[in-house]
């Protein structure tokens, strides 16, 4: 299972994407029109480095539901074998550990971040 992430992670990083020359006036204008859209020009840095927390932290719990999920999936898979079952229940239990972590992060963030913006 890790060697197909690690497989498309790479795909999707590593190769080349195609970037074809244009008028760097073109690409000026471009970035300009993108810029108030997309937040840039009006986000402070407080509100970056709070999306930016959430987004790991969001990153963080997908993957904690995900260890649980490949968990019940050993466990269904066992056939009854104790070993398996077993390292089943432990992985499982380190996946509720690490889902409790990264809710309780999420919100000891939440609270510290929402100080933050609220002194200023």
């Amino acid at each position: 299972m890790l060697k197909y992430i690690n497989t498309i992670l790479i795909i999707l990083f590593l190769v080349p994407q195609t970037v074809f020359a244009e008028n760097s006036d073109v690409i000026l204008d471009g970035l300009k029109m993108l810029e108030a859209p997309m937040g840039f020009v009006s986000k402070d840095l407080r509100i970056i480095a709070t999306d930016i927390i959430n987004q790991m932290i969001g990153v963080l719990g997908i993957l904690s539901v995900v260890i649980i999920l490949i968990a019940g999936f050993m466990w269904m898979m066992a056939g009854g074998d104790d070993e398996k079952v077993a390292g089943a229940k432990k992985t499982l239990v380190s996946g509720l550990i690490g889902l409790i972590i990264v809710v309780t992060s999420f919100s000891i963030a939440d609270f510290v971040l929402g100080s933050l913006m609220s002194v200023t």
